[in-house]
């Protein structure tokens, strides 16, 4: 989470503060949550730096960013009752989505911040409150922030309090900057928020996905796929993976796409090691292989296949077409023997490319 300050010097309640030498000591913490789908944190210093603005806050938290807007000893003007001369207060920031892996995300930054603040402050637990309870309790206006979004994921301000005590009482070790590890799913699996089978799923992750692993513990690893730091059974998660070729032949190219130098073949049937399936693509130890033409299942040996024979009956030879009717590209003369791979319409293809009228062949 990255942190920004930038006072709203022309708002009403800063100019207030200043004109009256205000200066506060926190005591309470006040959650608040917007109620504005879609407004980031960054969004609000320009909404709010104006003279014809009578409400504020000291910061706003979303997924990413943290913005203070007022100094911590000033009076905020946020909670509506007398609960504004004595707390710090933040809003959480509401997605257009409500989507749960944003509403994870901003929570975790927030029980980050306010563990921060109790203990810069010194302010108790229980002195953790939300708007609604603070007009519960008579100290702020008539208000159902932040119940009305966070009951939507099942979560409460009792749980709040006591994550921001976990969070206070056992630091919280940040994930290294760089994975410990690197594996492939060999299976579709499930990202979930904490690691067991009784966590929501986050995220469910494709057969053959590359995944970072930041940490193990037991049968778990701590992943990030796309955007989502969540948790994954160990028990499908593999160095790598074997392949089959499905091609007569199939080239193996230096990046993922046909535009890219081929710098080997591989022939039918030839087993490939996989390490990662990306945009139709996997990554293997010699280049990259089109995964139209993998399997994961051995193939089958090859069967032979019988094409027809036909020969040349006109006299003066045979046009060879480019495609069904299309630009001539050769001939053949009277008696050739041709093998007929395909028809289409009162064509034969005879090659690569190398179509044939019927009318002129006599089949044998």
């Amino acid at each position: 989470m990255k942190e920004f300050i930038q006072f709203i010097l022309l708002n009403a309640c800063y100019v207030w503060n200043k004109k009256n030498n205000i200066s506060i000591k926190p005591t309470h913490i006040i959650i608040h949550s917007t109620a504005t789908p879609g407004v980031m944190a960054k969004e609000w210093f320009n909404r709010w730096n104006k003279s014809s603005i009578m409400v504020a806050v000291h910061a706003f938290i979303d997924d990413l960013e943290f913005w203070q807007l007022l100094p911590f000893n000033m009076w905020a003007w946020g909670v509506g009752g007398k609960a504004n001369g004595y707390s710090l207060q933040i809003e959480m920031c509401e997605d257009k989505e409500h989507s749960e892996v944003y509403f994870r995300k901003v929570l975790a930054n927030t029980i980050k911040k306010v563990a921060q603040w109790c203990k810069e402050f010194n302010i108790p637990i229980d002195h953790v409150i939300g708007h609604y309870e603070a007009r519960i309790l008579g100290i702020g206006s008539n208000h159902s922030d932040p119940r009305h979004w966070w009951s939507k994921f099942g979560y409460t301000m009792d749980m709040f309090r006591d994550d921001v005590k976990k969070a206070m009482d056992k630091p919280v070790i940040p994930a290294p900057d760089k994975p410990i590890d690197e594996k492939v799913c060999s299976e579709n699996l499930n990202v979930r928020y904490g690691p067991g089978t009784n966590f929501k799923i986050l995220a469910t992750m494709p057969q053959g996905t590359k995944v970072e692993i930041f940490s193990i513990s037991g049968n778990w690893a701590k992943v990030r796929f796309k955007d989502i730091e969540g948790y994954c059974s160990t028990a499908y998660l593999k160095k790598s993976l074997t392949g089959y070729v499905m091609a007569t032949v199939l080239n193996v190219r230096a990046g993922r796409g046909v535009g890219n130098a081929i710098l080997g073949k591989l022939k039918k049937g030839a087993p490939v090691t996989l390490y990662g399936l990306q945009g139709g693509w996997w990554e293997t130890p010699t280049g990259y292989v089109s995964a139209d033409w993998i399997s994961l299942d051995k193939v089958a040996a090859p069967v032979e296949v019988k094409f027809q024979e036909g020969i040349v009956t006109a006299t003066a030879g045979l046009n060879v077409r480019k495609s069904p009717g299309g630009a001539k590209v050769g001939a053949l003369k009277h008696g050739t023997k041709v093998i007929i791979y395909e028809q289409s319409g009162s064509w034969y293809r005879i090659g690569n490319d190398k179509w044939i009228s019927e009318v002129y062949i006599k089949s044998y």
